[in-house]
């Protein structure tokens, strides 16, 4: 038999706290957004702390800065003492020991200034021949620059020329005349190269390989080449 339902009896129903659940939802949400805020304050903090270090950083920088340069700034006058004269030094040093002579020094320091007048008079003759010097080579080796740089790309051409044709006649067990003949052209070549490369900066370049030649122009040529190669093999020995 079934059990009939009461149709008087009320059925049961489920009740649910709907504040309970309401205040536990609003506690969760405040801790998602203390979280948040806890997030958000601690990335401003390290952010903050990153900016000082930064600051900080520099700040370090520039004072090292600084200091470096106020120690280059004092460190030339405290080797000037030991530092090469200079033309306008050592004629400013001239005219001093000139006007000392004038006046009445004793006899020692007379004849000491004097010296030293004779000293610094020479060293500012060095020093003007060496500014004249370097004042020609300057000029010449701008005038030449073009005729010395296609002159030693020939001769270079030439010689590398020659030392094949050497190897060739060599593995090919030519005749002792032409082996001869082919170490000479060698040497002439490499000749020419030492030409291009060492002729005095300081005197007007004498051309090796000249439209139109002179007897002038085949003397200095000949005395610059054999000094050229007197130089090199004294330094080769």
């Amino acid at each position: 038999e079934t059990e009939e339902e009461d149709p008087g009896q009320q059925p049961s129903i489920q009740i649910i706290d709907l504040p309970l659940m309401g205040k536990r939802a609003q506690t969760k949400d405040k801790e998602a957004k203390s979280s948040t805020q806890r997030e958000a304050v601690t990335e401003q903090v390290e952010h903050v702390e990153l900016a000082v270090s930064k600051k900080q950083k520099k700040k370090t920088q520039s004072h090292e800065k600084n200091s470096k340069q106020k120690s280059d700034a004092i460190e030339p006058q405290s080797s000037s003492t030991t530092a090469a004269p200079t033309l306008m030094s050592l004629r400013k040093r001239l005219r001093d020991i000139k006007r000392l002579l004038t006046k009445d020094v004793p006899e020692e320091v007379r004849t000491t200034k004097e010296k030293e007048l004779v000293d610094v008079e020479e060293l500012i003759s060095q020093l003007k021949e060496k500014q004249a010097q370097s004042e020609r080579e300057r000029k010449f080796q701008t005038k030449y620059r073009m005729v010395r740089f296609f002159e030693k790309k020939k001769a270079t051409r030439r010689a590398k020329q020659a030392a094949r044709k050497l190897k060739a006649l060599e593995e090919s067990k030519a005749s002792s005349s032409e082996l001869k003949a082919a170490r000479k052209t060698l040497l002439e070549r490499q000749g020419d190269v030492l030409y291009v490369t060492h002729f005095p900066r300081d005197r007007p370049y004498v051309s090796l390989f000249p439209a139109e030649d002179t007897a002038e122009s085949q003397k200095q040529r000949n005395e610059v080449r054999a000094s050229i190669l007197a130089e090199h093999r004294s330094e080769h020995l």
